[in-house]
This record gives C-alpha cells, structure tokens and sequence, in this order.
C-alpha cells in the first residue's frame, strides 16, 4: 500500500491549477464534513463498550472550516484518553468521578456486597479502601442513614476501581484512527468528484496518489 507523506500530499495539491484547487478545497471539507459523521458513529461501537456516557464526547465531534480545507476534532477532555488509553502505574483517578459514573449506570453499594473486591486488593489498596468506608459509614451511623451506608459501600468499589486504572492503565479504542481507516475510500471519492468537476481527468494512479495522501495523513 503506498503512502504520501503529509509534505508530499500538500505540495500535490498545491500543484494544482487554481480552479481545481479551488474544488479540492472543497473536495477537502466534503471529505471533513463525512469523517466527522464517521468518528460520532465509530464512538458509539468501540470495543469492548461503546465509549459512551454522558454524551461529551460524541457532542465534542467538530469541522472547523480553514484556508485550504477543513479541521475535524474532538474536544471532549477525555478524548486522548480514550483514543490512546492509559499506561499503567499513572496517577489514580478521581473517585468521586467513579461514584458518579457508577450513579448514571444505576450501580448501587449495599453493605457487605464488595467484600471479594477487598480481598483481591493490595493490602494497601485494601486499608485506604477500608479507611474510606469506615470513615463514610460511621457518619451514616451517627445519623442513622441507610444511604450514607449505601454511599459508603459505593465509594469503596469506586476505589478499588479507580486503584485498578492507575495499576493496570486503561486499553485504547481508537475511535477517531478506527473512523478515518473506514472513510479513507469515501473521502478519496468525494475529493476526487469535486476536481473533476474543474477538468481533472480521473484515472487510477491519481485516485491512488489521493488516497496515499489520506492513508499518510492517517492519525
């Protein structure tokens, strides 16, 4: 399979006449308006999960329009996290942000439930862990909340959670470089309709050249 470089793909078009570069700008914000649709529905079907939530990161999916052509992004700040995963032994997440996650999923703590949970922690994950609950729990008791205890039970969980991303890191689901592989084909149709509206003459080493040029630019 050939590739262009991003240099190479760039000194392509600009060799082009005006008014066909002028539809390859065009072409170029066609192709941008289609990946930006492609990344939304990839999002939606990544693997293991579908990387959906709150909705952030599919709303965060954006074409900014500039000299040229066409930006397409994702501005959700768990975006990178989410293409590129996490590496193991980084800095534990927040576990309030666990709770509330855990909340939107309807994943309730009742007392006693984690206890497994417990003993397949570190000793040190274990005592923090338990620490936290003990603290939570007796102020329920002093007030004689059942669902203090309920929320006591759940930050546990939360925090072995959150101690089991910052040991074992988070896999990658590559969305945006999964998107762009599957509109290669159709970004290259659409640039190349345009051009040929200008009088470029469509043949099969040129389609190949375009298509190079968005495999090189490939994320």
């Amino acid at each position: 399979m050939r590739r262009l470089t991003l240099g190479q793909f760039h000194n392509m078009v600009t060799k082009l006449d005006a008014a066909t570069e002028a539809r390859a700008v065009i072409g170029m914000r066609r192709a941008g308006a289609y990946l930006n649709r492609t990344v939304v529905v990839e999002i939606g079907q990544t693997k293991p999960n579908p990387a959906v939530d709150t909705g952030e990161l599919r709303s965060s999916v954006g074409v900014t329009v500039i000299p040229g052509g066409c930006i397409v992004s994702v501005d959700a700040p768990h975006a990178g996290v989410i293409e590129h995963g996490r590496r193991p032994g980084g800095r534990m997440p927040p576990v309030q942000a666990i709770m509330d996650w855990m909340r939107r999923k309807g994943i309730r703590g009742k007392r006693g439930a984690f206890t497994s949970q417990f003993k397949a922690a570190k000793k040190r994950v274990l005592a923090q862990a338990t620490a936290v609950v003990g603290r939570t729990a007796a102020r329920a008791s002093a007030r004689g909340d059942k669902a203090g205890h309920e929320d006591a039970a759940l930050r546990a969980m939360a925090f072995v959670m959150a101690s089991a991303i910052a040991k074992n890191g988070i896999a990658p689901r590559h969305y945006f470089r999964n998107a762009w592989d599957r509109s290669v084909e159709r970004m290259t149709a659409v640039l190349c309709d345009e051009i040929v509206k200008a009088g470029w003459r469509s043949t099969p080493k040129g389609k190949a050249d375009i298509a190079a040029g968005f495999r090189g630019a490939a994320v």
